[in-house]
């Protein structure tokens, strides 16, 4: 703002002459033989206002995925820096804004899953005013798939089989997936049992968990289900399941002849012979 000297002359009972400095322009109201001086602001030149705009290089990302940011500063500027922050921290150091009015910041590939606030701050100049520009960054989760398998799938009530699950990172899957699982055999259960779960990480980069599951004492079909627990915010849960067959044992109810030598044909007759393999007597 330029500044001004202006001198007035102003009459009070002796004609006394007042240099006033000042910057602005100077009104005089004059009431009989008194003068009131009112001083009115004169502006300068103003900075030019301007608009910051934020856009990332990948928006929706996934966990691991490299994301850097752009600001764009319009009107283009004659200079300034641009300090982007990521959920309120700074990230990196000032970027000089160059001349195409953009800066933009250093990459990263650690953000976690969620959404992030970035925000860039335009320091402006003398003769762009300063501004700011806000962008939400999402980032998705790692997605798993978990498979189940039994070990026999077949069992008689009471029986026991091997309840093995296998979780996967099916978006990178160089990385083996952190947590624990847990089993069931349906809401409300079957009425089948498992004892303690046990997992560990498989030369595959896969997570795998089983259980030992006692069936119910009835035939039928039961579901068994395994749930994937992540230990990890940044990986998706998952779900799998397979079919155990609950089948009753045979049952014989004769068999013909009662005796004989070596070497001698027998036929059994009874129920539920499926599955069955051999015949051992006692």
């Amino acid at each position: 703002m330029n500044s001004l000297v202006i001198y007035c002359n102003i009459l009070i009972n002796m004609k006394h002459r007042i240099k006033l400095p000042g910057v602005g322009i100077i009104a005089l109201l004059i009431f009989g033989t008194f003068s009131q001086v009112l001083p009115v602001p004169v502006f300068g030149d103003q900075p030019t206002e301007t608009t910051t705009t934020v856009s990332s290089s990948l928006n929706p990302s996934t966990v691991g995925d490299s994301v850097s940011f752009t600001a764009a500063i319009s009107p283009t500027p004659d200079g300034g820096t641009v300090q982007f922050q990521i959920d309120g921290v700074d990230f990196g150091t000032p970027v000089a804004v160059d001349s195409s009015g953009s800066a933009t910041s250093g990459s990263t590939d650690t953000l976690t899953a969620g959404d992030h606030q970035i925000k860039a701050t335009y320091s402006g100049t003398t003769n762009f005013a300063a501004s700011i520009g806000t962008l939400t960054q999402t980032v998705n989760q790692l997605q798993t798939s978990t498979t189940v398998t039994l070990d026999p799938s077949k069992v008689n009530p009471d029986g026991q089989t091997t309840v093995t699950a296998t979780i996967t990172d099916t978006t990178t899957p160089t990385t083996t997936p952190p947590g624990t699982v847990t089993f069931n055999d349906g809401t409300p259960s079957a009425g089948g049992t498992f004892d303690s779960t046990s997992c560990n990480s498989s030369g595959s980069n896969q997570l795998v968990c089983a259980a030992t599951y006692t069936a119910p004492n009835a035939a039928g079909s039961v579901t068994i289900n395994a749930d994937y627990v992540p230990s990890n915010s940044n990986f998706a849960t998952s779900s799998g399941s397979s079919s155990l067959t609950v089948t009753p044992p045979p049952k014989i109810t004769s068999f013909s002849p009662t005796s004989g030598t070596a070497g001698t044909i027998v036929t059994i007759s009874g129920s539920d012979f499926t599955g069955a393999t051999s015949v051992k007597f006692n």
